[in-house]
């Protein structure tokens, strides 16, 4: 974001060279209130209720509440986007849908040199980009003490940390970091069944059960 203005009146705007990049050094609470802001309708509605109550909070653990519509998705829910085939009921060990994965997939050390589009490589049997590579993504699993799971590796890993099997957390939900997004999730109406990618490629969408 490109910053305008004086202190207490500044505005903000896309820098074009990243508009189309995952955005990437933010909290898990940053997650959380960009889940609310969009579950309130963007513009001004409330970052801090919604479908997390932080009021404020920038620590500790915070749960999703009941019939929130857009939030960070669990690690179950965000493990059967990268890996899961619905045609034929199987999962794959990395998330182009297949067993194996080239720099051509996603973007991973050593081919990698810094961050791509949301859409490079080759998408997950869902359909969705970037589960692989590029940035680690929040999700919203308690993995020890208050920090929160992260799955799909970054362009500065290499390819083993992007399998199923691999698994991590983050220092702490305040952590930040130049490799690590987020990803949320909507659960839209029942008839819609399409995964979709935001602008900086952090939506999947599920049914209702």
């Amino acid at each position: 974001m490109i910053q305008s203005g004086s202190n207490g009146s500044y505005t903000y705007s896309v820098n074009s060279t990243y508009a189309n990049m995952p955005v990437c050094g933010v909290t898990w609470f940053d997650a959380a209130r960009f889940s609310n802001l969009l579950g309130n309708g963007q513009g001004s509605g409330s970052m801090e209720t919604g479908a997390y109550t932080l009021n404020g909070a920038t620590s500790g653990i915070i749960n999703v509440n009941p019939g929130a519509a857009v939030y960070i998705p669990s690690e179950n829910e965000w493990y059967k986007a990268a890996y899961y085939n619905g045609a034929n009921s199987t999962y794959s060990l990395y998330p182009d849908g297949k067993n194996t994965i080239t720099s051509a997939d996603a973007n991973y050390y050593p081919a990698a040199t810094g961050l791509v589009k949301v859409n490079y490589g080759t998408p997950s049997s869902y359909g969705a980009y970037g589960m692989g590579g590029n940035v680690w993504q929040w999700n919203d699993a308690v993995i020890f003490g208050s920090s929160r799971g992260m799955r799909g590796g970054s362009w500065d890993i290499f390819d083993s940390d992007l399998a199923s099997a691999d698994r991590y957390y983050a220092g702490g939900p305040s952590n930040e970091s130049a490799d690590l997004g987020f990803r949320v999730a909507s659960v839209p109406e029942p008839t819609t069944v399409m995964l979709t990618i935001l602008a900086s490629g952090v939506l999947v969408t599920r049914r209702k059960r």
